[in-house]
């Protein structure tokens, strides 16, 4: 996943000595893009 073109996430994963880091936002820590997943959708036409 790091050799991808573009990421969902407003922010890049943390890959540190082997282990994912997440912040400490709630819930699993990631927060999705809107605009990107909008944009990537593919179950709509």
């Amino acid at each position: 996943f790091l050799d991808m073109a573009d990421d969902l996430l407003t922010e890049p994963l943390q890959i540190r000595d082997g282990g994912l880091h997440t912040s400490p936002m709630p819930g699993t820590g990631f927060e999705i893009d809107p605009d990107k997943l909008a944009h990537y959708r593919t179950d709509r036409s």
